[in-house]
């Protein structure tokens, strides 16, 4: 009777409700969609905004819209769809920019809240309005835009509030660069904001430690951005059996990803079956010269291939038919030294051998996955190349690092692990 009694309970109790926040596209943001999935699974009644200004990426929203059992509310500042908050937003951005920054040269540091906020970003304003119609017992903010705002929404609707830190975002600059506005804006943020949410979850250990040792707050949970193992490996098929096929994806394909050492690497493997897959879109100018580099170096133009971008939801299958996962971030800025990136743990879902470069944050993941791939120093092609043959000439070890990667996935690394935390977490907020 006590069962049935606390199951009908649980039926005649509206489900409680999360907004999720964003200042990008959907498809630009596959760790909110994955969240905002996890917490409707889990009976919660989920609605995320969301920005809409490149149209090019218009479709692929579409996608994920239609197969969202959760609400969306777009903020549109499309040139061609809505002008008027195009023009507004630029001329408002601008002016703002240039007043924030004259006054903290002149020293001024105090009050400038509302004029940072209209600085930093372009539609701040517009997704507080869009929020503050949603009734919603959490709200989370998932870039570094929403820290000063995803708090007061949820103060003025008497709610909670949780910040998802996808990346270390005041070490985003490169070593050795001066500071931007952003930069510093972001800082002061961070130093004044993160104390005032209920819950902040990271999207690596080490982002969450940096975290902590610089400011008085503890994180709730690390939630890696992991994804769900493909199923069936033996009905996939590879891209050439007689050629070592190297993977690499992001949105943009340009400069300091890794790229130019990985061409480097190919110049020491002209007479291997070696060949790179670079799938993204190409930063302008950028192809020609990373082939320039491969004229240089006399690498064949046809080991390196450009590949277009795909949907969200395709991007592990689509993975699959390749060999080896580069991971070959650059420990250019704090942010790359600590995180785990997207495509290392979409490689391991995929069944792809990784092949990563020695950052603190990568080596963590790869200590835990032994026989799935090698590290090796991120400014050493040569070194790359070297591990790379071995492949070449063991294809067996090949299928054992592959085999190693996919068993990590399914085991440890996958979302279906990872979305427990966040049951963990919010469930007790919310409790």
């Amino acid at each position: 009777m006590r069962g049935f009694l606390e199951r009908w309970r649980q039926l005649m109790t509206p489900p409680k409700r999360i907004c999720l926040l964003t200042t990008a596209h959907l498809s630009n943001n596959p760790r909110l969609v994955k969240e905002a999935e996890a917490f409707q699974y889990y009976g919660y009644d989920v609605t995320v905004i969301a920005c809409h200004y490149d149209s090019a990426l218009g479709e692929s929203d579409r996608r994920i819209m239609r197969r969202a059992a959760w609400s969306v509310r777009m903020v549109c500042w499309d040139r061609i769809r809505n002008p008027r908050l195009f023009w507004l937003s630029r001329v408002r951005r601008f002016g703002c920019h240039c007043a924030a920054s004259l006054l903290r040269k002149l020293g001024v540091r105090r009050g400038l809240g509302w004029l940072e906020v209209r600085a930093f970003d372009r539609v701040l304003p517009e997704i507080m309005f869009e929020a503050r119609k949603v009734r919603a017992d959490l709200f989370v903010g998932h870039n570094p835009g929403l820290l000063p705002i995803t708090w007061k929404i949820a103060r003025d609707c008497g709610a909670k509030c949780g910040f998802d830190a996808e990346d270390f975002y005041s070490g985003m600059k490169r070593i050795g660069e001066r500071s931007s506005l952003q930069d510093r804006i972001v800082a002061d943020w961070e130093n004044e904001h993160l104390t005032r949410y209920d819950y902040l979850s990271a999207a690596a250990p080490l982002i969450a430690r940096e975290y902590m040792g610089r400011f008085s707050i503890s994180f709730d949970t690390v939630v890696l951005n992991a994804f769900k193992p493909i199923r069936r490996v033996e009905r996939i098929a590879r891209i050439d059996d007689s050629t070592l096929s190297l993977y690499w994806i992001s949105q943009t394909i340009g400069a300091h990803r890794g790229l130019e050492n990985v061409v480097r690497a190919l110049g020491f493997l002209k007479e291997t079956p070696v060949r790179v897959f670079l799938r993204g879109d190409w930063q302008n100018g950028y192809e020609a010269r990373l082939r320039m580099i491969a004229d240089d170096l006399h690498v064949p133009q046809h080991m390196i291939i450009s590949l277009p971008r795909v949907a969200y939801d395709e991007i592990v299958s689509s993975a699959a038919p390749y060999d080896v996962g580069l991971a070959i971030e650059e420990p250019t800025s704090r942010n790359h030294e600590l995180c785990v990136p997207n495509k290392m743990l979409m490689y391991l879902s995929a069944g792809l051998a990784v092949a990563a470069t020695g950052t603190p944050g990568q080596i963590e993941v790869m200590k835990k996955i032994p026989g799935a791939g090698f590290v090796f120093p991120w400014d050493d092609p040569e070194s790359l190349a070297r591990n790379l043959s071995v492949w070449v000439e063991n294809p067996d070890l090949l299928v054992k690092a592959k085999a190693a990667a996919l068993r990590a996935a399914r085991e440890h690394f996958n979302w279906a692990h990872e979305r427990t935390k966040l049951r963990s977490v919010v469930g007790s907020l919310l409790q």
